[in-house]
């Protein structure tokens, strides 16, 4: 047995891993390490592609300078991580607030 950290799962954010996988369900795994105390560090990203993110936006990606309206979903000492509708929430550094 080992762990995937709720970061390994998908490539997108995630608030909890029960909305992407389920007990006993059959996945696709990489070893990332094998730490000290024995335990495995695991990473499921990009390696099951039956799972998809359901409310990605279609269309081409967002072009760099452009201006989005976004949804702040998650507040960090760092920054801000904000959904606007494409396939992965983008940060807005603390320098930059």
């Amino acid at each position: 047995d080992g762990m995937v950290h709720i970061s390994q799962i998908v490539p997108w954010r995630v608030e909890n891993p029960a909305d992407i996988v389920s007990p006993g369900q059959p996945v696709r795994v990489r070893l990332l390490d094998i730490r000290d105390d024995g335990k495995l560090q695991l990473s499921m990203k990009g390696l099951n592609p039956e799972i998809q993110r359901t409310n990605t936006m279609s269309g081409p990606m967002p072009e760099e300078g452009g201006v989005y309206m976004g949804k702040v979903v998650q507040i960090r000492p760092f920054g801000a991580f904000v959904n606007f509708g494409f396939s992965r929430d983008g940060l807005i550094h603390v320098s930059q607030m």
